[in-house]
């Protein structure tokens, strides 16, 4: 079942595995928990028109996270990724980033954008979308999605059943 995204302005769609979505259902800063921030990236397969996002890296002990902020440091995020590269047979690769936000509808922050700025200064990075995804605190159907392309922001939809 698992949930579809939709960017009306690419004709793009994004498919996220049960699984991924209970990975990051894990990580979420509910409300009632003084959770820090939990951050890793998203893996999966390109597709002409779509992403398939099977997978998640998980926070690793060395990242440094608070309750509002995180910096994803670890090598063990890209060690994950080579594994799983690897065991797919080069299938499965680096889609996008994902984190949490302590609130029930997350919207990037400045720190978000700066981030993801020097990503973007990767001129590979930009050669295909990447996923990010903000998970609040309540329900993906509150999650902030976007896709990343050209250095461009292309918001993202959710869609239930089989109509966009």
């Amino acid at each position: 079942m698992g949930l579809h995204l939709y960017s009306d302005e690419l004709r793009f769609e994004v498919h996220l595995t049960d699984s991924a979505l209970h990975l990051i259902h894990l990580h979420r800063q509910f409300a009632d928990a003084q959770k820090a921030e939990a951050c890793g990236i998203i893996i999966g397969e390109i597709r002409s028109k779509s992403l398939r996002v099977i997978d998640i890296s998980s926070p690793a002990d060395d990242d440094e996270r608070t309750i509002y902020s995180f910096h994803r440091k670890s090598t063990k995020h890209q060690s994950y990724l080579n594994k799983v590269h690897e065991i797919s047979n080069g299938i499965l690769q680096y889609i996008g980033e994902w984190h949490t936000h302590p609130e029930p509808q997350p919207r990037p922050s400045n720190c978000d954008y700066q981030g993801w700025s020097q990503l973007i200064s990767n001129g590979k990075f930009n050669e295909l979308p990447k996923l990010l995804w903000i998970a609040g605190n309540k329900s993906y159907k509150e999650d902030w999605f976007s896709l990343l392309l050209n250095k461009k922001y292309y918001a993202l939809r959710v869609y239930e059943g089989d109509t966009l």
